[in-house]
């Protein structure tokens, strides 16, 4: 009997007492912040903390609106650290960051200062979720904290989810957490690519469009529209799924669409004395989705269909590549591979003055496609007769 006392006894201490000293009621759950540059060299954080409803579920106002399940507040300090400490004076709850979805960071900001310094403070918080998603923003971070969410509670949800579902979908912009963005600007080669956000005009309904921003030494030097994100995406093995549109050779008004279901990229760098071979090998495979003024009946044109599809992949990727190699930016890792391969070569001969390195080494492009159907209906335009 005395055993059994003495074994179950530790169980019963485990059991008792809280996760945390501070209340619920004491907390204020942050949804998303966004980073801007404030006065005098300040940092201007925005904090969307999430606003309890009433217990009975019903968050409508008395005018039968649905009322607003966040607030947005803002303050200004010298520090990350200071601006955080400052939010309890402003909304009498201390700020929780377990529940966070996003981290949005002005693009003025992160132009002038190594953002860095801005994701090493959340890496290091105890409380930070590292799989909060991150993004750059063109003009103000705080403004698109004030979007009105269209399904989504809270705008730090609908910002993240419309990240996550347009690179699954459309491959306009990339999928990128805290954690993928600290290890990415960790690593022998420090360039990355990171989403950026848009408003794609002014008015009192702005649409969000999402594209791509270039960091190099931990500053933005390039943005890309979600049409010229396209290319890198290709080439940096992030293309989800999209549509590759073949123009009409008789009327470049008209498309034939290729509907990309799988795409997977290589990039395998040679070294040759004081020569830098990259070849990067991508692999494709889709359906012929849209057939408007192409046949793919014999196998002629099923060849000659999938030529077309092959140089338009090729064509994207030559892009991407001289994209990179005119910022000097390599956002692709080809430094770390070869790091991996051979660390004391790439710290004796190449790690110093790599960005000449990469812009000057020689680049081969090997495209394989495979169609994997060609739709319901035949394999000519539904517009001509049998």
């Amino acid at each position: 009997m005395k055993l059994v006392i003495v074994v179950v006894f530790p169980v019963f201490l485990l059991l008792t007492g809280c996760w945390s000293s501070h209340e619920l009621t004491e907390q204020g759950f942050v949804q998303g912040i966004a980073i801007d540059q404030g006065q005098k060299g300040k940092i201007k954080l925005t904090t969307q903390i999430y606003k309890p409803t009433n217990s009975g579920g019903d968050s409508s106002s008395s005018q039968g609106q649905k009322s607003q399940q966040y607030i947005n507040i803002q303050t200004q300090n010298i520090s990350i650290e200071g601006t955080i400490h400052d939010i309890p004076s402003a909304v009498g709850r201390n700020a929780h960051f377990s529940q966070m979805r996003i981290i949005i960071i002005g693009e003025k900001l992160a132009k002038k200062r190594d953002i860095r310094e801005i994701i090493g403070y959340f890496v290091r918080h105890n409380e930070s979720r590292l799989t909060s998603q991150i993004v750059i923003a063109q003009g103000e971070a705080s403004d698109y904290l004030k979007v009105q969410p269209v399904i989504e509670s809270t705008a730090s949800q609908h910002l993240r989810e419309l990240q996550k579902s347009t690179s699954d979908s459309s491959s306009e912009t990339m999928d990128m957490n805290l954690l993928q963005l600290a290890v990415q600007v960790k690593s022998e080669v420090n360039d990355a690519m990171v989403p950026f956000t848009y408003f794609k005009k002014k008015g009192p309904k702005k649409h969000i469009a999402l594209g791509i921003a270039l960091l190099k030494n931990g500053k933005v030097v390039r943005i890309l529209s979600s049409k010229e994100a396209e290319p890198l995406l290709l080439l940096g093995n992030k293309y989800q799924k999209g549509v590759l549109t073949i123009p009409c050779k008789k009327n470049n008004e008209k498309v034939n669409s290729f509907e990309v279901s799988r795409l997977q990229t290589e990039v395998t760098p040679k070294i040759t004395g004081n020569a830098l071979i990259i070849n990067v090998s991508t692999k494709v495979e889709g359906s012929a989705s849209e057939i408007v003024c192409a046949s793919l009946e014999t196998r002629k044109e099923y060849d000659d269909f999938q030529k077309h599809v092959k140089n338009k992949v090729e064509t994207k990727l030559q892009q991407a590549i001289k994209l990179l190699q005119e910022e000097k930016v390599d956002a692709i890792g080809i430094g770390n591979i070869i790091y991996r391969k051979n660390p004391a070569l790439w710290k004796q001969k190449w790690k110093t003055n790599w960005g000449n390195h990469f812009a000057k080494s020689k680049f081969t492009t090997n495209v394989d496609v495979k169609i994997l159907e060609k739709g319901n209906y035949g394999n000519k335009p539904f517009s001509v007769n049998e």
